[in-house]
């Protein structure tokens, strides 16, 4: 067991690295070009970026198939790859022709930035193939590889982006140096998947899982999923731009990036436990039931923890970072704490149900979550700003959390879930009141008070539940 934990930490590391490779490469490309050549050209790039990250999200739900299909046949890597990387392509290949009609037709952009959004685009292709390489070797319980090539391949971007701009060269060339550093983590990352021999025993099971993966019920229910989440998670900044101040949009853009950053953690675990639960979800419940346990306990109190420490920490860590002009990113960020200690535990909930083969029922939830995130943010955004958007996404985090809980009712998992996430719930309560106390005292004093005493109650609450077993089991 404690080797299995240790194993389970490294693949959580792991999978926060292979996270947050890309999203840095693509946050440092900006500063550079920011400080480099000024706000005018990191907007354009910006946007350029911002539409290969839609395009990309909006795929990932194949990869999670992949992932799922992958674990259970871990030995046939290479032969996987060869299956599902013929349909990725062709999805990104209309994805590059959806952007190129949005940048040349829709919004008719000038042409310094129609070159960019264009250009960058490209690097959809590669990026994909280079998902389908590393999500069948994390369906093989690979994770060094896949993480170290992005970790070369977003060091490569940024080496690239670094040089161009030493030689003053254009945003066109910048955006081509990143597309030519996507190729080569593409072409590492393949060569890493086909490298590993495949066992002559599973030649046939992974002739009979093509064809099944060919069945496009099971595609498009994945495909549907990342794609309405995609909508979920920019919705808010859409409807801010179209109704708000463009103030307003930055002001919530700076919140959620403070936000968000911490979901590298959850990201992490989510890429770590995915493929075991895969693994396990065929053979029997127990083992899948106590990795599912730990997991969404981890989960549940980091959670807690991030919003607890943001309820305290929101004012300086803006000031910190964006300066007195973001005040208005404070209240938001407030909000947003919440809604990231509420996504933290759901990351298990849905792997559980993926895993175990649920993933049509997840199109209805899906479906619901983001129908509530548009209807909310319509409602509250043109009237509240940031905080509206701040609150229709904290809403929709707490609705997507009720329903798959919902949908877990029938596990024997139900229950002690419930009570862990219960147990976070409540310590996060009465630290917030503990550190309420303290409004006169530094805010960093009053996050280490309310931090200290979230964990003390936690492990206390956690003893007490203990005692009370104890006469049952004896």
């Amino acid at each position: 067991m404690h080797r299995s934990r240790i194993q389970l930490g490294g693949a959580v590391l792991w999978g926060g690295l292979l996270h947050l490779a890309p999203r840095l490469a693509s946050a440092l490309s900006l500063v550079f070009i920011g400080r480099t050549a000024g706000p005018g050209p990191a907007g354009v790039f910006v946007l350029g970026v911002t539409y290969l990250l839609i395009a990309s999200s909006a795929m990932r739900g194949l990869d999670d198939l992949t992932i799922r299909e992958s674990s259970r046949q871990p030995a046939a890597v290479g032969a996987g790859l060869r299956s599902y990387l013929p349909t990725r392509v062709l999805l990104s290949a209309i994805a590059y022709l959806l952007i190129a009609v949005m940048a040349s037709i829709i919004f008719q952009y000038d042409s310094t930035t129609r070159a960019v959004v264009l250009i960058v685009g490209l690097a959809v292709i590669p990026d994909s193939i280079a998902s389908s390489a590393q999500s069948v070797l994390l369906g093989a319980g690979r994770h060094a590889s896949p993480t170290l090539a992005a970790l070369f391949a977003s060091a490569l971007k940024l080496a690239a982006v670094g040089w161009v701009l030493a030689t003053s060269g254009s945003l066109s060339q910048i955006a081509w140096a990143w597309v030519t550093a996507s190729i080569v983590g593409s072409v590492i990352s393949v060569w890493i998947a086909i490298s590993i021999p495949t066992s002559s025993s599973n030649t046939a099971r992974s002739q009979t899982h093509r064809h099944a993966l060919k069945l496009d019920v099971d595609q498009l229910a994945f495909l549907s999923i990342s794609v309405l989440l995609t909508l979920d998670g920019q919705i808010d900044t859409l409807v801010l731009a179209a109704t708000r101040p463009q103030s307003d949009v930055g002001y919530f853009g700076a919140a959620t990036t403070v936000a968000y950053s911490f979901l590298v953690l959850s990201q992490g675990v989510r890429i770590a436990i995915y493929p075991e639960m895969s693994r396990l979800a065929p053979g029997g419940d127990v083992k899948l039931h106590e990795l599912y346990l730990r997991a969404v306990s981890f989960l549940g109190v980091i959670g807690m923890a991030v919003f607890v420490a943001l309820s305290r920490l929101s004012s300086p860590l803006v000031l910190l970072l964006f300066g007195p002009s973001f005040a208005g990113s404070v209240a938001p960020l407030l909000i947003l704490g919440l809604a990231v200690g509420l996504m933290f535990p759901n990351e298990a909930n849905s792997r559980l149900l993926l895993a175990q083969g649920h993933h049509r029922m997840m199109v209805g939830t899906v479906s619901a979550v983001a129908a509530t995130t548009v209807a909310l943010n319509l409602l509250l955004a043109p009237r509240m700003g940031p905080v509206g958007s701040a609150w229709a996404r904290t809403l929709s985090s707490a609705l997507f959390l009720l329903l798959n809980l919902i949908r877990l009712r029938g596990h024997a998992v139900f229950v002690p879930a419930i009570l862990r996430l219960a147990r976070a719930a409540v310590a996060a309560g009465i630290a917030l009141l503990a550190a309420s106390s303290l409004q006169s005292q530094s805010d960093v004093l009053s996050a280490g008070v309310a931090l200290a005493t979230y964990l003390g109650v936690f492990v206390a609450l956690g003893l007490v539940h203990r005692t009370q077993r104890g006469p049952e089991r004896g």
